[in-house]
Order: C-alpha cells, then structure tokens, then sequence
C-alpha cells in the first residue's frame, strides 16, 4: 500500500507560569491510558490542536513537510526515530550549552512535533493535500503553522496508518533555549514570521 507522510514541528516561547506544557502532558498522559477508537483519535487531536493553535502568538520557529509516494514511511519513521534519539541525549546537550554560558539566559521554548501516515487516495490524504497547497512565500508564517495544525481533527482516522505527537520538553524539565533551537540539532527549524 501506498502513504502519504504529514509532519509538523513548531517551537513556541513559553512563559513561567505557562499552562500549556502541563495541558499537554495531561492530555498525553490520558491518552496513553486509552485504548483509541477513530473518534477517540479524533477527540484527542481536536484537544491537542486546539491547544496548539491557540498558541499561536507564541511561534518562534518551525518546519512542516508532505511527502506522498515511496518515502513517506520512511519519512514517519525518520522523523519518530530522530526525536526519540534526540530525547534520549537532550540532557548531555544541554550540560554542553551551559558549558559555553549560554548569554540568552534560562531556556524558554517548547517544541510539538506532530504526525500522521495516511493511505495514498483516501479522503484523509485529499484534506492534506488541500490543506498543504500553501503559496510557498506563505510556507513560514504562524498563522500557516496554525492552520497546518488544525488539519488533525479533520482527517477520516479510519484512513490513518499511524499518529504520533510529541512535546519537548515534559514539564519536568526547562524549556528549549534560543540557543538550543538554533544549534545544529534543531538548525532545519527556520524562524517563522
């Protein structure tokens, strides 16, 4: 069978006593108790973007792409395993930034990375390719990335292969620093205007 890959990153400023992160951790928590029917899916992304979208004041930086074809398994996988290593050595990054006295003081950034793989020619794959063609002088903006973001809960999940939505940060631990977002690690999310 054929897929079609959509993926979204967006890191937003966070303030200290922000709710959002632990919003999203609740919801996270919730829903990995849950055994997920279609519309359980579908009531879970309707949270989790309303969430997201309504931080939109607050994207700082970002990267969205649709691949349909060959690669887009590949693409969901990639993208699921680089967050999953990166999670896994995100303390020993920062311990290497506070090495250099990072001069942009505490980390003040959260990163959402959502996705989906959804059957080639279904109606989900229709609604991401209608809600993808962007002109691309628009590909960065936030509201672009608010409007990516509300695709979710408009997709048929019967036609969803698989799903993943991940925070980074949990809100054990600081926020993202500037610094951090522009590293190497994270360089492919440009500021958003």
């Amino acid at each position: 069978m054929s897929y079609s890959f959509f993926g979204i990153q967006v890191a937003f400023r966070r303030g200290r006593r922000d709710p959002l992160p632990d919003q999203l951790q609740q919801l996270l928590a919730r829903d990995a108790t849950m055994r997920q029917s279609h519309a359980d899916k579908l009531q879970f992304w309707k949270r989790a973007s309303g969430l997201l979208t309504a931080a939109m004041p607050a994207y700082g930086f970002g990267d969205w792409d649709l691949v349909r074809g060959s690669n887009a398994q590949d693409q969901f996988n990639e993208w699921s395993s680089e967050i999953e290593a990166g999670l896994s050595n995100l303390d020993e990054r920062r311990a290497k930034l506070e090495e250099r006295n990072r001069p942009d003081g505490p980390p003040t950034y959260l990163l959402a990375t959502m996705m989906v793989l959804v059957g080639r020619g279904s109606n989900a794959d229709d609604t991401l390719g209608e809600w993808c063609d962007i002109p691309e002088s628009q590909w960065l903006t936030c509201a672009t990335f608010a409007r990516l973001i509300s695709i979710f809960p408009r997709l048929n999940f019967a036609n969803v292969q698989s799903d993943a939505i991940y925070i980074v940060p949990g809100t054990d631990r600081e926020g993202l620093s500037a610094d951090e977002l522009t590293s190497e690690d994270y360089g492919h999310l440009p500021p958003l205007t």
